[in-house]
């Protein structure tokens, strides 16, 4: 089996246990946080990166129903205060110890976390209480017109794409 975590081999076994702040280790970065639902348990996602060895780590953290807690890192990372927030919004999950902890994206009065997997689909639409389309996915819907009708769709490619109104950048003379 293989370890899960590893550390340099320049820290003993005698020293005190090492921490993403160990000089060793220096990881001063906090990149990313996030959660994931994997249907029968969540992870917290931990992205860290050590700018004075230019390393990067991830640390994942297994959660299962109903003890989805974990340890705020706020007060590690200043910058996992938002990502926290995020997490606990969309997916439920409690940051022990967060300086801060409440709703960020959603309402108060909202209810449930909709980036779980458990969350309910909106409803399909029916013909004759419009709607053209069915939602497959959160935030993600096939949308169809009826027979005969035109569907017009515009799609944001950026300003490099070939039906952008400026047309593609001239590189010869340095694009835009």
């Amino acid at each position: 089996m293989r370890p899960w975590c590893s550390f340099p081999r320049s820290v003993s076994p005698r020293s005190p246990a090492p921490s993403a702040t160990t000089p060793a280790l220096a990881f001063d970065y906090l990149r990313c946080l996030s959660a994931v639902d994997y249907v029968d348990y969540m992870e917290v996602v931990y992205h860290l990166f050590s700018l004075r060895h230019r390393q990067k780590a991830v640390l994942k953290t297994r959660l299962v129903e109903p003890h989805l807690e974990v340890d705020s890192v706020v007060a590690v990372w200043r910058g996992a205060d938002w990502h926290e927030r995020e997490a606990a919004d969309l997916f439920g999950i409690v940051f022990r110890h967060h300086p801060h902890l409440k709703r960020l994206l959603l309402p108060d009065e909202f209810e449930g976390f909709p980036l779980r997997k458990s969350y309910p689909l909106a409803p399909l639409p029916t013909e004759a209480g419009g709607g053209g389309g069915r939602m497959i996915e959160p935030g993600l819907q096939i949308l169809t017109a009826a027979r005969g009708e035109q569907l017009d769709l515009t799609v944001n490619m950026g300003a490099s794409a070939p039906q952008h109104p400026w047309g593609l950048p001239d590189v010869a003379s340095g694009g835009w």
